[in-house]
């Protein structure tokens, strides 16, 4: 079973977590930390060591390790369910905008998740390259529904209508 939530519902949904969380004035900017906060759910930042160098966000699902630099070597960390993992040089001044993304990405994806109790696998956020030749796998992957739809959230908790609009 997939769920659907349509970008009316996306809106929505994004509206009522800025909204709940920002005091009831409209905010000059998203707090995506205090959403993150608010909403329980822990965000480390480790240095990734995955085979695919474009990954930069996870959301763990208690079972699939992300293998991460320990001690020098690359080492596999099961990280708790519903941790969102970014990599540490999400933290750089220069990426802060992205890091924001990351973050919101991720914690849309566990949003749409809690709807749909079946679909509780880890997550990956990667950074697309507009110089790559991707394979027809990779593109699937990077453009499928599931990432279509954290990105849709990501975009309307960072910028919700009634700030854009006011």
């Amino acid at each position: 079973m997939q769920v659907f939530i349509s970008n009316k519902e996306i809106y929505e949904i994004a509206e009522a977590l800025v909204r709940t969380f920002s005091g009831g004035s409209p905010p000059q900017m998203v707090d995506i930390d205090e959403i993150s906060a608010r909403l329980c759910i822990p965000v480390i930042y480790e240095t990734f060591a995955e085979d695919e160098q474009d990954k930069v966000g996870y959301l763990s699902d208690g079972v699939k390790p992300l293998k991460v630099w320990k001690d020098k070597m690359k080492t596999g960390v099961v990280f708790p369910n519903n941790t969102i993992v970014l990599d540490r040089f999400l933290l750089r001044p220069e990426e802060e905008t992205r890091r924001r993304f990351v973050l919101a990405h991720e914690i849309s994806h566990k949003i749409i998740n809690s709807a749909d109790p079946t679909r509780n696998s880890a997550c990956f956020d990667r950074i697309y390259d507009s110089e790559r030749n991707y394979s027809f796998e990779e593109l699937q992957n990077r453009l499928s529904f599931e990432e279509a739809q954290a990105n849709a959230l990501a975009a309307a908790i960072l910028m919700p209508k009634f700030m854009i609009h006011a």
